[in-house]
């Protein structure tokens, strides 16, 4: 069964309580503070959450993937989190927010160019040059000693 990646179009809503701070595991992207809300929030319906620096990305057991832009303030708290094992953010009302289109386009690029013959995005690889004869034979003259 594959997976169907989806861009969100709205923000998504969630709660983080004491008792999600309590449980969440430090430098764990499956079991911190957001993905323990996550799980309450949606149940059984998700399969897995992977709470990294930059992106959220959910994935239910119907095959669909979804991938959030995570805000800095939740960002840093994370951070914090892992460093000190406390959340430093206030228990309440947090959003996950769509990613940028230029985001979505930046990442499409980067795996279009790992698919070329040279993966570096401004390498252009070595060039087949078009030499005259005439030109071989005039180095070939310069570099001969007499």
């Amino acid at each position: 069964m594959g997976f169907r990646k989806s861009e969100p179009k709205y923000r998504l809503k969630f709660e983080i309580s004491e008792k999600h701070c309590n449980t969440a595991v430090r430098k764990d992207p499956c079991r911190c503070v957001i993905a323990q809300a996550m799980y309450e929030k949606f149940g059984d319906s998700l399969a897995s959450i992977h709470v990294l620096p930059t992106t959220t990305t959910l994935v239910y057991h119907a095959g669909r993937v979804v991938v959030y832009r995570t805000p800095r303030v939740l960002r840093n708290g994370l951070k914090r989190f892992d460093e000190t094992g406390e959340w430093s953010l206030e228990p309440g009302t947090y959003y996950l927010l769509p990613r940028k289109k230029s985001e979505r386009y930046a990442l499409k690029k980067q795996r279009a160019s790992k698919n070329r013959k040279y993966s570096p995005p401004n390498f252009q690889g070595p060039r087949a040059r078009k030499l005259d004869p005439r030109m071989i034979t005039l180095r070939n003259m310069k570099t001969a000693k007499v």
